[in-house]
């Protein structure tokens, strides 16, 4: 008897003698580790059971974009978040974007904020990602301000690449990491220890006198008013 919703049912054993080679076997992070398997218990069929059409649901890890990187990093990602709202923490959103093969977590930061401190606040957050049980799988976090949207690829790398200042990269070392993290050697894999590390792009801009904070150079970085009327106005600029 098995559910009515089931796919497909496979019933056997699994050997205690009988060992076999599993692997090597494409990765979340993208890449086949040639020469690598294992040994694994044997399972033996018995018996198998489905539906008319069945579908077989799996996932070809490799490069992304794929289910790895989708499903999993989704829900990795809204686990964290579900966590974090449970400190008192400004935080806003928190993302893995598809294309970092769930190497990255991003995690936006309310930007009208009380503190100060951002390299504190930084990694208090960095923290408290790698201590709930989504941030177990996330080596790099990178924190940055709410104005960015973790989902736009061209936001972040922009935000990125001009908001880090590489002295304030935090690394923390000795930390676990989960063993199939793609840049790891064999020594950090077989002990699922390696260095963490705490990306703060947060700017000090939110505590800078309003007359020379500095603004996006775009069209959102205009005040809301002149938006709508651009837009209200477009069609009689010609456009």
């Amino acid at each position: 008897l098995v559910p009515a919703s089931t796919e497909i049912v496979i019933e056997g054993m699994v050997s205690l003698q009988t060992e076999l080679q599993e692997g090597p076997m494409g990765e979340y992070g993208g890449y086949v580790w040639t020469g690598r398997h294992k040994q694994v218990p044997c399972f033996h069929v018995t018996a198998m059971t489905y539906r008319d059409n069945p579908i077989m649901p799996l996932c070809v890890a490799g490069v992304p974009v794929e289910e790895n990187h989708t499903n999993w990093g989704m829900n990795i990602a809204a686990s964290i978040q579900y966590s974090l709202r449970k400190t008192d923490l400004p935080v806003k959103e928190c993302f893995i974007p598809m294309e970092s093969a769930a190497h990255w977590l991003v995690v936006t930061v309310d930007r009208n904020r009380s503190e100060t401190d951002d390299n504190a606040l930084a990694l208090e957050i960095g923290r408290a990602v790698f201590a709930s049980r989504g941030g177990s799988y996330i080596p790099k976090v990178i924190i940055m301000d709410d104005d960015i949207d973790p989902g736009n690829l061209s936001q972040l790398i922009w935000a990125f690449a001009t908001r880090h200042h590489p002295d304030r990269r935090m690394a923390l070392a000795d930390q676990y990491m989960f063993p199939l993290v793609a840049y790891l050697s064999q020594e950090e894999k077989d002990a699922s220890v390696s260095t963490r590390v705490i990306y703060n792009c947060l700017t000090p801009f939110h505590n800078w006198p309003k007359e020379v904070r500095p603004v996006e150079a775009s069209f959102r970085g205009y005040s809301k008013a002149l938006q709508q009327h651009v837009i209200e106005n477009w069609e009689n600029y010609g456009f």
